[in-house]
């Protein structure tokens, strides 16, 4: 592997939600600029107390990974990618006009909408890449908006899952 003397940052980054049909639908956006913030607590201890008085420590319920990730972007690519935001706003409204467009939920039965966003990085200058990867991903919060100059998202929601996908790769 090369040694890199090249800060690697979400500029040198993709981000890809997918869907969860067999022949996954895609939409790819190539940032410009971004940010990526992941809060994982895989098991929440819980403090037992004797009288009052701390004794020990439990394991306590498992939790899901709260996520938050925005950026730039001037390009995507996928379905409705020439027709402007129409694959976004399907992704921020899954319940109306994603079934159309035939985007299926990574859920099971009985749960809400849920999709896979994977985050892929390039190191500067190396074929090496990185992949993160989010699944049954529910968004409580996903903005899209066309600017002049560059469009930007703003992802909030729950991945429920204890901890993602990371996988490398290198053809050097």
């Amino acid at each position: 592997m090369n040694t890199l003397t090249i800060t690697r940052n979400l500029r040198d980054a993709t981000i890809i939600f997918s869907d969860g049909s067999s022949a996954a639908e895609t939409l790819s956006l190539a940032l410009d600029e971004g940010n990526l913030e992941a809060t994982t607590t895989p098991i929440t201890p819980i403090n037992v107390r004797d009288r009052g008085i701390l004794s020990h420590v439990r394991t306590g319920d498992q939790e899901a990974i709260t996520l938050s990730l925005g950026g730039m972007f001037t390009q995507y690519f996928g379905p409705g990618a020439s027709g402007g935001l129409t694959t976004l706003g399907e992704l921020a409204r899954p319940t109306g006009p994603a079934a159309e467009l035939s985007w299926s939920s990574t859920s099971t039965t009985g749960e809400p909408f849920m999709f896979t966003v994977a985050l892929l990085l390039v190191n500067p200058g190396t074929i090496e890449t990185e992949t993160i990867t989010y699944t049954r991903v529910v968004p409580t919060s996903l903005v899209f908006a066309e600017g002049d100059e560059f469009n930007t998202f703003r992802l909030e929601g729950t991945a429920f899952i204890l901890e993602p996908t990371i996988t490398s790769s290198s053809t050097a």
